[in-house]
């Protein structure tokens, strides 16, 4: 082709070549072959049990929980995490998926998160949970395609893909190769794209090989656009277009679902807030030390300082995690609530958890702390309630037989007609309720549906449940020891 070409572009045809083969390359090395990674999920582990939507691994009561825990996860068990969301989600029935080539393509897409504090596997599997939540248990299944879906779940695998804990703009400032490559323009966003396409390159990996070209391209698109999208200098203009837009989206129209599709996705990315306090504290205090870590290397390289904090000061990080919950998480998970209602539980979340920061940023005291006077003011209010029903009792010659009873705020809510149930424990069972204290801190108990939501005091549920976490994340001696390993 160079040879077609007048005299003076023969040599820059022949440079561009090299520069676009290079450019190739770079995407092709290290590629992960799955065989590495293999032995995380055997092909007896990938039997299905009764029905296709059965989860192999987890419960399907966990999978679908805001409340699970499983922020300390191995990469294994991350991986059978993500395995497990691919099977309930109905993309493994909808598409006929093959189980060898999924677990190829996840163990492959695992193999290329960093040990780096936050945008790593964890994260990323938060987001890809959070990710089918939205577009699964809402009323977003009613608009989405079941193609628009499966793209979500792969873009939400895959969005941080070969993160190297650096932000786009150290990238422009350090003039490194990716920002040569996609002229500093969303340059790691560009670089997790065709990183998942190089990875879907691989025949044993391909879990798009099932579907028909025209489908092959459909998908492509929705896939680029949202991992486009979770580009944080986007987020201002994605918000405004998402508040403009009705609160009504149609499935007939595309641009509806193709902005839906990326709002999502961004949403559960930024969303650690709408999960319980100790998941949302831990999270924070990985990307803090993320950042961290980049604003000392960006001082010995004599670059812009991107963002400064410092992770031993706990009133300094509280106030960080209040401006972000303020003028980022909070408006776009407003406006996700008015389209889709059911995640209003989520949003009271947030409340609750901003609450406590404010807590931590006014007072000075620590997440530990604050939630421990939390649950003795609890306590002291359950006293309370029980008191006048236990002198009632007395009175009668019963006092040592008879049940507490319900509180009053379990009889308020028997009052204004909600269905629920005083379990062994004098909690309110049901739909997730709120505890006192949660309803009267954020507001939820007038103004919200009652969610998901888990007490501070209680300990976290699952394989890795850790009591203990907050102390650790809360302790700079320790935080300092893990910066090192």
């Amino acid at each position: 082709r160079a040879a077609q070409l007048p005299e003076p572009f023969v040599e820059f045809a022949g440079v561009y070549e090299e520069l676009r083969a290079a450019a190739e390359d770079s995407l092709k090395v290290n590629v992960g072959d799955p065989q590495a990674l293999r032995t995380h999920l055997s092909c007896t582990n990938l039997t299905q049990a009764s029905s296709p939507r059965s989860p192999c691994f987890y419960p399907a009561e966990q999978l679908n929980s805001w409340s699970w825990d499983f922020t300390e996860f191995t990469v294994e068990e991350l991986i059978k995490l993500a395995y497990d969301i691919f099977i309930v989600s109905g993309a493994m029935e909808d598409f006929q998926l093959q189980p060898k080539i999924l677990r190829n393509f996840l163990t492959a897409a695992a193999s290329h998160y960093q040990a780096i504090p936050y945008h790593n596997f964890n994260h990323v599997c938060h987001v890809l949970q959070a990710t089918y939540l939205v577009s699964s248990h809402t009323a977003a299944v009613n608009v989405l395609t079941s193609l628009e879906r499966l793209a979500l779940l792969i873009a939400a695998l895959c969005h941080d893909l070969d993160h190297d804990g650096h932000s786009n703009s150290f990238h422009v400032n350090s003039g490194s190769e990716l920002a040569r490559i996609y002229n500093d323009q969303s340059v790691m966003e560009n670089h997790h794209c065709a990183m998942t396409f190089a990875i879907l390159s691989r025949t044993d990996c391909n879990v798009l090989a099932v579907l028909s070209p025209e489908e092959q391209r459909t998908i492509r698109k929705v896939i680029i656009s949202a991992i486009l999208c979770t580009d944080m200098a986007n987020h201002f203009a994605l918000t405004q277009e998402f508040q403009k837009h009705g609160v009504v989206y149609e499935p007939d129209i595309e641009p509806d679902r193709l902005l839906l599709t990326k709002v999502i996705l961004h949403a559960a990315d930024i969303g650690n807030a709408v999960r319980p306090f100790y998941v949302n504290h831990a999270m924070s205090r990985r990307v803090h030390r993320e950042f961290e870590a980049q604003a000392h290397e960006e001082l010995a390289l004599g670059l812009p300082v991107t963002f400064s904090v410092d992770t031993s000061d706990h009133v300094m990080c509280a106030r960080v995690e209040l401006n972000f919950l303020d003028y980022v998480v909070s408006t776009l998970w407003e406006r996700l609530v008015d389209v889709l209602p059911e995640l209003a539980p989520q949003m009271a979340q947030l409340r609750i958890n901003r609450t406590r920061y404010r807590r931590i940023a006014d007072t000075g005291r620590t997440a530990d702390q604050v939630l421990a006077e939390e649950e003795e003011e609890q306590r002291q209010r359950q006293l309370m309630e029980e008191k006048p029903v236990s002198a009632c009792a007395a009175l009668e010659g019963r006092a040592s037989t008879a049940p507490a009873g319900p509180s009053e705020t379990q009889l308020g809510s028997i009052a204004n007609g909600e269905t629920c149930a005083v379990g062994a424990d004098n909690e309110v069972s049901g739909f997730g309720s709120l505890t006192p204290l949660e309803a009267q801190i954020s507001g939820a108990a007038a103004q919200e549906p009652r969610g998901m939501l888990v007490r501070p005091g209680c300990v976290p549920q699952g394989p890795h449940a850790n009591s203990t976490m907050l102390q650790r994340e809360a302790d700079p001696d320790q935080l300092a020891q893990d910066s090192q390993m």
